[in-house]
């Protein structure tokens, strides 16, 4: 098949496919259906070891280090995609303590605000009452000792949010 080269920009996400016209055509779908959550799924065994610069990284991604599991999600935890569909999270701020237990890593490192907020794009749950509330919903989180800020921009999660992110999750 003929190369084929597709860009798309939405929002600060960029997404750069090239490639064989019908593998790139199979990842867009996969994109375009399930969102990344479950590009995971897709079988990389039959893409060719291309190398793809991701924006504002300083190193390259290769296929070969591409991994079939769903690199933001621990073996333990749903993948985002799950949680929104299974509709367990009831409150904004439970769902915000969830996006920051999936950004900082499952605790590992401190995650940018703005970080935490894009994740309302990546579950398709924006809205404009959600990002208003936004920062209320933060500020209460950080009241009850569940995230801790360590400066106006970032945020960690506490033992206490962990646990209680856990017990929303049913883990």
């Amino acid at each position: 098949m003929a190369d084929f080269k597709f860009k798309v920009s939405i929002g600060s996400a960029n997404i750069e496919l090239e490639g064989d016209s019908e593998l790139v055509k199979d990842f867009f779908n996969e994109l375009r259906v399930n969102g990344l959550g479950k590009l995971s799924e897709f079988n990389f065994m039959n893409a060719t070891k291309e190398t793809v610069i991701v924006p504002n990284c300083q190193s390259a991604i290769s296929s070969d280090n591409i991994e079939t599991n769903n690199a933001n999600v621990d073996d333990n935890y749903p993948t985002l995609n799950d949680i929104v569909l299974s509709n367990k999270i009831k409150t904004e701020s439970n769902w915000i303590l969830i996006y920051t237990l999936y950004a900082t890593d499952f605790g590992k490192k401190a995650v940018a605000k703005k970080e935490i907020s894009s994740m309302y794009k990546t579950t398709n749950r924006q809205t404009s009452a959600r990002s208003k509330n936004f920062a209320t919903n933060i500020k209460k989180l950080v009241t009850d000792k569940l995230i801790s800020s360590i400066n106006d921009n970032d945020f960690i999660i506490t033992e206490k949010g962990k646990e209680e992110a856990n017990k929303l999750l049913g883990i």
